[in-house]
């Protein structure tokens, strides 16, 4: 607790005058385990195949629990799968998120995403959108990050079984 303390109040005074020792106390590896990937817990992916144009949204949740370090969502790209009771088919093959987002230490962000879907994509959905129970898998998740200490900072994560709204 003190250590911590000690880290908060001094990582901007010890990055200023000596760079390499936040980096010895504060390990990238621990910052990156203070990062959270998830999808939001109320309706978090929703596939609309009613409008002018089908879509897909994701309502991403990022999760900052650095005391010590704010961070930069740079970019993202993953890969969407749905399953129904027929099996589980690949969606979209690269979806980027491009819109960068601050997030401070110790708060979350939620970064909304969406994208059309093309006649392939409408019609696979449309055969598995009355199974009992539609998911997705968020694959391949590459999330590059920016902070004072960190650039570029790669974290890779899948998410998996994920609950999917079809309308």
């Amino acid at each position: 607790m003190i250590n911590e303390m000690f880290l908060n109040l001094l990582m901007p005074i010890l990055s200023k005058g000596f760079p390499f020792l936040p980096k010895k106390l504060y390990s990238e590896s621990k910052f990156k385990e203070q990062i959270d990937i998830d999808v939001q817990s109320s309706n978090p992916i929703k596939i609309s195949l009613n409008g002018k144009i089908p879509t897909i949204s994701i309502y991403l949740k990022i999760t900052n629990r650095s005391p010590y370090l704010d961070v930069k969502l740079d970019r993202a790209v993953f890969s969407v799968w749905v399953r129904g009771d027929s099996g589980t088919f690949p969606l979209i093959d690269t979806f980027w998120v491009l819109s960068p987002k601050h997030i401070k230490r110790s708060e979350s962000e939620e970064i909304f995403c969406q994208k059309d879907l093309n006649k392939f994509q409408f019609d696979l959905v449309k055969e598995i959108k009355d199974s009992k129970e539609v998911t997705t898998d968020l694959s391949s998740f590459k999330f590059w990050f920016d902070s004072s200490l960190y650039h570029s900072m790669l974290i890779e994560t899948s998410l998996k079984n994920k609950p999917c709204k079809v309308d």
